[in-house]
């Protein structure tokens, strides 16, 4: 990564610029307003100037004083002041001003068309900063128009009053102010530079720590773990991280298992599918090689052909099934299902072969309630299952059905025989693909070894697990819980109510 694409280094741009353009736009609007006020305060008082000299005009020219003896009193009271003064007539001729000696007024323009004094005529006071020509310096001009005119005796008609102020002092004003806010600024940047390399110490360390383990992690140290010492969107962020290197780490842990499982479930595959492949390719061949022609051997031969065709046949179908279950592709649909029929129904598939071996099949009901919300179809693979495997597994006895409703309003379901039982190391595998107990019992059963876990999935697709109790010998109980009904469902409860 280069230097210029590092977090810190953005970071540290995106401030210097953003700190940059603040501190001058401050500067910027501070002299701006600085120089607002002081303009504002400027013409305030050349406004109060402009005001008093006509006071003062009117009251003088009252008494009928000759200008020769007024003059000099004007040109040292607009002295005192700090000001220009200047009396217009009505053409724009300067009669008298307090900066230009009274021989040199004839030298002046005609003032008529000064900015301040158009706009005078029209808003009774009228403004202007610019260069005096006479002078030669900045004024801030400022000129109120009389409209009834003030006769000054030797003078003539004043028809405007203008009074100015030189801006050289405010010019060294700004100047000043700019010096300090230049100073200032560059205080502030530098402060902030300093604040900055603190802060970004302090933030920063903790987000390059977590990009080290983060790049640990992606380099498969997934032991790798991010120490959490705030409550902030940092300390979020490195749980989150932690978090997700957890999650990693069982992610691939499943990865194996399922990896390993795929391999061993391959492996049983074909193990389940060569062995009566084989044993019907054998019989075959010896069929062909003359044993057809041996009359009693070559029934016993297809009889052996026959059973193992139908073993074949029926792992070829109990492997589609539990893939389709698996991978979600086999749908379930729901629906009020009686299980008293539904078993009723599965006793009569199964009587003859469990009075063939001895077998009385009942039911134990606690309740005359025995509607649940399931898919028929797969519930009856469960029981079929499940009975058979009780059959199969016992010599003598009975397979009992046993139901009844909890305190949660459920129903809880158990399938039992008093078979040869299973072995304690034995019960944590019994729903594994292919898992047998004893593999030859169960191949001459015509077992796939797949019946358990295809009941598991079922049952898991329904919300409910099933649970399995034995004891080697006493025999073995398996149970599980059924929903009665969906929640908030209006069809069903139409139909409790007919």
């Amino acid at each position: 990564m280069k230097w210029y694409q590092r977090l810190p280094v953005k970071l540290a741009i995106l401030f210097y610029i953003t700190f940059a353009l603040t501190v001058i736009s401050f500067a910027i609007i501070s002299i701006w307003a600085i120089r607002e006020n002081t303009h504002r305060s400027v013409r305030e008082s050349l406004v109060f100037n402009a005001n008093f000299w006509e006071s003062y005009l009117k009251r003088e020219s009252a008494l009928v004083t000759p200008f020769s003896q007024e003059e000099h009193a004007l040109s040292d009271f607009a002295t005192h002041f700090g000001i220009r003064l200047s009396l217009i007539d009505s053409a724009g001729l300067v009669l008298f001003d307090s900066s230009v000696p009274q021989n040199q007024l004839k030298n002046l323009e005609n003032h008529l068309s000064r900015p301040e004094i158009q706009q005078s005529l029209k808003d009774l006071f009228g403004e202007n900063i610019r260069k005096s020509k006479s002078v030669d310096i900045s004024l801030f001009y400022v000129a109120k128009h009389i409209p009834g005119t003030i006769y000054i005796k030797d003078l003539g008609n004043v028809s405007f009053i203008r009074v100015s102020y030189t801006l050289s002092s405010l010019n060294d004003y700004y100047k000043t102010y700019m010096i300090v806010i230049l100073v200032v600024s560059i205080l502030l940047l530098v402060g902030g530079i300093v604040i900055y390399k603190y802060l970004a110490d302090r933030f920063a360390e903790p987000v390059l720590k977590m990009v080290n383990v983060a790049r640990q992690i992606t380099k498969g140290e997934l032991q790798e773990r991010i120490e959490v010492t705030s409550s902030d969107e940092l300390g979020f962020l490195g749980k989150s991280i932690n978090t997700m290197a957890e999650k990693l780490v069982e992610d691939i842990k499943k990865l194996k298992k399922l990896e390993r499982v795929r391999s061993e479930f391959l492996a049983n595959t074909s193990h389940e599918l060569k062995t009566p492949i084989f044993t019907i390719q054998g019989f075959v061949e010896t069929l062909l090689d003359g044993a057809i022609d041996d009359h009693e051997v070559n029934r016993n031969f297809l009889l052996k052909i026959h059973k193992n065709s139908i073993h074949l046949n029926n792992l070829v179908s109990d492997l589609i099934e539990i893939s389709k279950i698996e991978t979600g592709e086999l749908k379930m649909n729901f629906e009020q299902v009686n299980l008293e029929d539904l078993i009723d129904d599965v006793f009569d598939s199964l009587v003859d072969k469990a009075t063939e071996r001895g077998i009385h099949l009942e039911t134990d009901y606690q309740t005359s309630d025995m509607k649940t919300w399931a898919d028929p179809v797969r519930l009856r693979q469960v029981f079929t299952n499940l009975i058979d495997n009780a059959i199969k597994y016992s010599d003598q006895g009975s397979v009992t059905v046993h139901a009844e409703k909890t305190r949660y309003n459920e129903l809880k379901i158990s399938v039992s025989d008093n078979g040869v039982g299973i072995p304690e190391e034995h019960l944590g595998r019994i729903f594994e693909r292919f898992y047998r107990i004893d593999k030859h019992r169960s191949k001459d059963l015509g077992g796939t070894g797949l019946g358990l876990a295809i009941v598991k999935h079922i049952l898991e697709a329904h919300h409910t697990k099933i649970k399995v109790v034995s004891k080697p010998g006493e025999g073995t109980t398996f149970s599980f819980t059924m929903i009665i009904k969906p929640v908030s469902s209006p069809e069903l409860e139409m139909e409790d109510e007919e």
